[in-house]
């Protein structure tokens, strides 16, 4: 299956990897150059990316699934667990302590290894339709073919916001205009945008943070992420 993904940031670099791991042919999409020669990255449209942030246990738990190896690569590069200690003198896992840069340098560099995933720089201007089904996306004027298109462009992502149905079809309420704070409610598809496509699901946005896609990725499309 060719899959495009709008966007290389955390969502888009997991998603893609743990597709590409399941033979799927996988390109994601993104305006931003990367990392400069000199090492410098200003990754301009991101806010806090140079600030400190609180990862939830989620994610590690999910690299070491998908992506073992930038789990490694990660605390390597100044990444601190955090743990809690029970009353019964227990210590359990919290999360891990780091700049969301570290994190995202090591994802890109760990997902850009895996075969069957590219990275190519652009501006994705929309959702390629045919016969009401989608079928890629449109590149800077040129025509990406795909069968799966993933939208983890972000919250301020705008390819895909025609895309959204009147009503869920999970909860038939009117879904979010914005992404729901964690915990997700009951209906397992707020969090997602869908058209109709060749594969069961041609059209998937996810919005509100790397767990929707790290758990879609993790179940190789199976089944709704929320």
């Amino acid at each position: 299956m060719r899959v495009a993904i709008i966007g290389a940031g955390p969502a888009g670099m997991f998603a893609g990897a743990g597709l590409a791991r399941r033979g799927h042919e996988v390109t994601a999409v993104e305006r931003d150059p990367g990392p400069a020669a000199d090492g410098t990255w200003p990754r301009r449209g991101v806010m806090q990316f140079h600030h400190a942030h609180a990862f939830r246990h989620q994610v590690v738990q999910a690299l070491e699934r998908e992506l073992p190896e930038g789990l490694d690569q990660w605390i390597t590069a100044g990444a601190e667990p955090v743990a809690m200690r029970l009353p019964t003198g227990k210590e359990v896992p919290m999360g891990v302590r780091s700049r969301r840069e570290t994190f995202e340098r090591v994802l890109r560099a760990a997902a850009g290894r895996v075969p069957g995933l590219s990275i190519r720089r652009g501006h994705v201007e929309e959702v390629t339709r045919r016969r009401g089904r989608a079928d890629g996306i449109r590149v800077d004027g040129s025509q990406l073919p795909a069968h799966l298109v993933i939208d983890a462009s972000g919250r301020a992502g705008r390819v895909t916001r025609s895309l959204r149905p009147r009503l869920c079809p999970g909860c038939g309420k009117r879904p979010p205009s914005r992404p729901p704070a964690w915990p997700f409610p009951a209906c397992p598809t707020g969090s997602t945008r869908t058209v109709p496509g060749r594969s069961r699901r041609s059209c998937l946005a996810a919005r509100s943070t790397t767990d929707i896609a790290v758990r879609w990725a993790a179940t190789g499309g199976s089944r709704c992420p929320g």
